[in-house]
């Protein structure tokens, strides 16, 4: 798939894509999944600080921990951590 082409997926397409079609096989499926447990860990465990840090953005903090705690939630149970 060329740049032009990619630029054209839509963010749930881009993902399945590169986990997919990787050249790292299935240890790019293993990548991503850390990089969702880890961030969304990291959110959870400063939430405070980050709601503060959003105060005056886009995005709402409360909403952005609220993402986190249910993928957070999500992952422990897929991975038997709960």
């Amino acid at each position: 798939m060329d740049a032009k082409q990619m630029k054209r997926l839509s963010n749930t397409e881009f993902i399945e894509h590169v986990m997919e079609f990787s050249k790292h096989g299935a240890l790019m499926q293993a990548f991503i999944l850390q990089g969702l447990e880890k961030y969304s860990a990291a959110v959870v465990t400063d939430k405070e600080q980050l709601c503060i840090n959003l105060e005056n953005g886009y995005i709402s903090g409360p909403a952005w921990v609220s993402c986190a705690e249910e993928l957070h939630g999500l992952m422990a149970e897929r991975l038997g951590m709960t």
